[in-house]
């Protein structure tokens, strides 16, 4: 439970930072998602069989929803649905290893902006212009990937110093 209220607060923190303070650090009108970053992560390095990683991803999706325009739901059900594709995938995996992590990232991120906009269609929402995979989706890709790949190296050396 503890863990739980700490992913609460842990998540409107990095929300708050994405859609205040880095929207002003991006790059061509990129920016990191943070909290689809925060969400691969937790669910990567946790046990395929806990649920704590689907309440993170409802949350977050729930805190990203309420400061974006899409409706509320829609980021709540695209974040549930990859954090159950990515425990789906790393039962197969045993190991926390940058080369499983680094498709996967790429993988989900793909398919992250994919239901991004099919659930904002349906919700009645209009398909922005954006749809194909343009030099933009891949600078954002490369970006959040980058910030992925550093969030991997820091969890990894939080958690080889609890292990001591």
């Amino acid at each position: 439970m503890k863990k739980i209220l700490l992913s609460v607060f842990l998540l409107f923190f990095l929300v708050l930072i994405q859609t205040s303070f880095l929207v002003h650090f991006d790059i061509s009108g990129v920016n990191l998602n943070l909290v689809l970053i925060a969400v691969v992560l937790v669910n990567f390095f946790e046990r395929p069989w806990r649920k704590r990683g689907l309440v993170v991803a409802a949350i977050g999706g729930f805190y990203l929803d309420l400061f974006s325009d899409f409706r509320i739901g829609v980021s709540v059900l695209t974040l549930f649905i990859l954090a159950l594709l990515i425990k789906r995938i790393l039962r197969s995996l045993k190991e926390e290893n940058i080369l499983y992590f680094i498709p996967l990232f790429i993988l989900i991120f793909i398919l992250y902006g994919f239901l991004l906009i099919l659930f904002g269609s349906i919700a009645g929402l209009t398909l922005p212009s954006a749809l194909c995979f343009n030099k933009l989706k891949v600078l954002e890709l490369a970006y959040n990937l980058a910030g992925g790949t550093f969030g991997f190296y820091l969890v990894k050396l939080c958690l080889k110093v609890l292990r001591r």
